[in-house]
């Protein structure tokens, strides 16, 4: 299995190079997925574990990373051995020795050695960083190693006393990205905006979902990003309320909105975009107001540096609980999905996402009112509530944006905004 999109080999042996300074003394265990059957003899197609690649670069499956933290690093490969028979059926094999100069490693050989291999590896260490809770058999493999070293004692050889889970120091360098990471990801964002674009121009009345999807997955193939980043969300009319839809098969019909939330992956990084859209027509009035205001709301959010929220939890706003005049257009047209049930004791209401609105858009904030006044929603030529053009100027023959008091945040409101990644 040869790399699509490689990064630089030098990449890798720096982040192995800053892993081992932020560690310490000690030694790393950390192995890639493992494969997992379908049915039968199928196997899924195979995904690599994101932070062993990150590491190594490295995308087979049965491979393990080895790194000895003494004052000259070692970085040491166990991987599947070369066997043309098994290269017929599944593909390419590195191997050891081609595997050891294409990555930069120290030292590798096959994986059937690390059982035998590991013992005189752990002998003597301080600290063991390996995945911890990562998988039930490889943390009995794990235990096997250890007491295999501990057995030794009374010759004089100590097993490690310290057992940290090597992961958190992982994600805490993935957290910052180098100019090869930056290029991969920019790239992957062109290949996703290109396939929304795609989409939405395929997008028509009496086509099903799943063709939408299938003009997703063309525009990612199509310019080397094999697969999609998770699984696409391609979701009409009432659909799009449904937070993870996944069955991508209703007929479109003409002025529903659909939502996309789809993204590619692209050597092991992903993107995520998600746009909603009218099927065949422009925007409906009501469509196009909590569009507005749902955009409205994400902006205000993101200029203010706050995390986004992918479920509004607005107890007294324009959403959960509409404006008389208004109720009846939102829910006449199902833009609004209002949990009346269980609401709480303080009677929150939990609002889905209506068809008109980015599955990423965070808690709305809303206008205040003057004080001591009741908003103004006719007035365009004075006043506090007035809509104001570009140019800071009120714009003639604008609509009015209606002016919505905040209500008093209650206890429970005032933690922070979550946001679901």
């Amino acid at each position: 299995m040869k790399l699509e999109n490689p990064l630089q080999t030098k990449s890798f042996r720096k982040r192995r190079a800053r892993l081992a300074r932020a560690l310490g003394p000690g030694v790393v265990i950390l192995p890639t997925a493992p494969e997992r059957s379908r049915n039968a003899d199928s196997h899924y197609d195979y995904r690599w574990d994101s932070g062993f690649y990150y590491l190594t670069g490295f995308r087979e499956p049965e491979a393990v990373l080895v790194m000895v933290l003494d004052p000259e690093p070692r970085s040491i490969l166990f991987c599947r051995e070369k066997n043309l028979e098994r290269e017929i059926w599944d593909g390419f094999r590195y191997g050891p020795e081609l595997a050891r100069d294409s990555f930069g490693f120290d030292e590798a050989h096959p994986y059937t050695e690390l059982d035998a291999r590991m013992p005189d590896l752990l002998a003597d260490r301080e600290a063991l960083h390996t995945p911890v809770g990562f998988d039930a058999a490889w943390d009995q493999r794990i235990a096997g190693w250890l007491n295999t070293v501990r057995a030794k004692v009374r010759s004089g050889v100590s097993a490690p006393d310290q057992i940290r889970d090597v992961r958190a120091a992982i994600n805490d360098m993935r957290l910052f990205k180098d100019e090869d990471e930056l290029a991969v990801m920019r790239r992957a964002a062109e290949i996703s905006s290109a396939a929304h674009a795609r989409a939405m121009r395929a997008a028509a009345p009496g086509k099903r979902e799943y063709e939408i999807e299938a003009e997703l997955i063309h525009e990612f193939c199509r310019n080397g990003a094999r697969s999609p980043a998770y699984g696409s969300i391609v979701a009409a009319g009432a659909n799009a309320c449904v937070l993870h839809y996944r069955e991508n098969s209703a007929e479109l019909r003409k002025g529903d909105l659909m939502l996309i939330d789809a993204g590619c992956e692209l050597a092991s990084y992903a993107s995520d975009i998600t746009r909603t859209f009218p099927i065949g027509a422009r925007f409906s009035a009501v469509q196009r107001d909590v569009y507005e205001l749902a955009l409205q709301g994400q902006r205000r959010q993101g200029a203010r540096g706050w995390l986004l929220s992918p479920v509004l939890h607005a107890p007294h706003g324009p959403l959960a609980r509409p404006r008389r005049a208004r109720r009846g257009r939102l829910h006449a047209e199902g833009q609004v999905a209002q949990a009346q049930a269980g609401n709480g004791a303080h009677g929150r209401a939990r609002v889905l996402h209506p068809p008109g609105q980015e599955r990423a858009e965070g808690v709305l904030e809303h206008r205040r009112a003057h004080r001591g006044r009741r908003p103004c929603h006719r007035s365009r030529a004075r006043g506090p509530h007035r809509r104001m053009s570009e140019d800071g100027e009120g714009g003639r023959g604008d609509r009015p944006r209606p002016v919505i008091p905040r209500p008093r945040r209650q206890a429970w409101q005032r933690s922070s905004i979550s946001h679901s990644m």
